[in-house]
This record gives C-alpha cells, sequence and structure tokens, in this order.
C-alpha cells in the first residue's frame, strides 16, 4: 500500500477504471487464501519457476507484445487499455496465485499490465495497489482462520511499507529503460534460484 502511494500521481488519472482491477485481485486473494488454508502449497510451489520463467519472458517482451495489441485495438479510442474478458481472466488468476503463494507475483502483475500497453511507471503502480489488496484479503483469511504468526508478521509488514515506499518512489523516476532492465535481472535471478532450489537443491 505504501508503494501505491508513493506512486499516487500514475494512479489518479484512472478513477473508475480501478474498479474492476481492485474486485479482481479481492476476489483472487480471497479465493487463493482459502485454498492455502484448505490445501498446504505443495502444488503451486513446483509450478513457481514455470511461472516466473513465463512471466520474466512475457515481461521482457511486453513492449512488442503491447504495440501488437495497440495496433489491434487502434480504431478504440481510449486514455488507457480496455479491459476485456481475458485480461480480467488473467488478472484473476494472478490473484489467486498471489493469495496462495505470492513468491514472484509482482513479475507476473508487469508482465500482464505492461502487455495491456500500460506506461512502465503506471505498471508498476498499478502492480502496487492490487498487490497490496491481494495481500490484505489473504492475510485476513489468515487471521480469521487463526493461522497468523504475529511477530513475523510485523517484521514482513515493516519491511514491505519501508520497501514498497522506496520502490514505488524510484519506480516513478527510474528512466523506464533502466527500471525494465532492473525488472528483468530481478525475474532471471528469482527465476534461477526457484529452479534450482525446487529440483536440484538436496
Amino acid at each position: 500500500l505504501a508503494g501505491a502511494w508513493a506512486a499516487r500521481a500514475s494512479l489518479r488519472p484512472l478513477g473508475r477504471y480501478l474498479l474492476p482491477l481492485l474486485l479482481a485481485g479481492l476476489a483472487g486473494g480471497l479465493l487463493g487464501g482459502l485454498l492455502l488454508l484448505a490445501g498446504g502449497d505443495d502444488v503451486f510451489r513446483v509450478l513457481i519457476p514455470w511461472l516466473l520463467l513465463a512471466a520474466t519472458a512475457l515481461f521482457a517482451a511486453s513492449p512488442w507484445l503491447g504495440r501488437w495489441l495497440a495496433e489491434r485495438r487502434k480504431n478504440k479510442a481510449s486514455a488507457h487499455p480496455p479491459h476485456t474478458p481475458l485480461s480480467l481472466g488473467a488478472h484473476i488468476g494472478v490473484s489467486i496465485y498471489g493469495g496462495y503463494f505470492g513468491a514472484g507475483m509482482g513479475i507476473l502483475q508487469l508482465a500482464a499490465f505492461s502487455i495491456e500497453g500500460h506506461p512502465l511507471a503506471r505498471a508498476n503502480a498499478l502492480k502496487n495497489l492490487i498487490s497490496a489488496v491481494i495481500y490484505s484479503i489473504a492475510t485476513l483469511t489468515f487471521v480469521i482462520a487463526g493461522r497468523v504468526s504475529w511477530y513475523e508478521l510485523a517484521i514482513l509488514l515493516t519491511g514491505a511499507t519501508i520497501g514498497g515506499y522506496a520502490g514505488g518512489a524510484l519506480g516513478e523516476k527510474l528512466p523506464p529503460a533502466l527500471l525494465r532492465s532492473f525488472v528483468i535481472l530481478v525475474g532471471s535471478t528469482m527465476t534461477l534460484y526457484y529452479f534450482w532450489s525446487t529440483y536440484f537443491s538436496a
């Protein structure tokens, strides 16, 4: 939430456009949290490296994919990319993953928003806002179920608040090319780490 506040200048013009995204994050985060309570995280754990690999590749290709999509809708004047059943379905899917497990969700969100055609600074701001919704509803689900370790949660919230605000502010100021390169580097590093820890570490 701190990251979204730091990048609020990019979000303010969107207005009602945000509502379907917020609802998708709310529904997906709730469902993901309930799935985790019901069955543990073993299923998504083995998928994480593949999801990160796909998300990083899609994000790297998003300038070309975004131009292709923009060309297809060039006759539909709009200040921002329109919502479609496919795009909202993708956001719900990412939100379910975020509520269930969450590792690397930001890369998945950046890939989705960038491919839709959002400028990178706005995509980063949207990622921060929707992530806050997903994690908040999932955490509330765990609190109600009595499955929260409060000491660890306090540490995580402190780090997330500081890091989120700093990241949101930097995302507004960094040149898009530098920010994109940094995201690809982080995504690639996380992909390699999760492939190693999932399939090769003893």
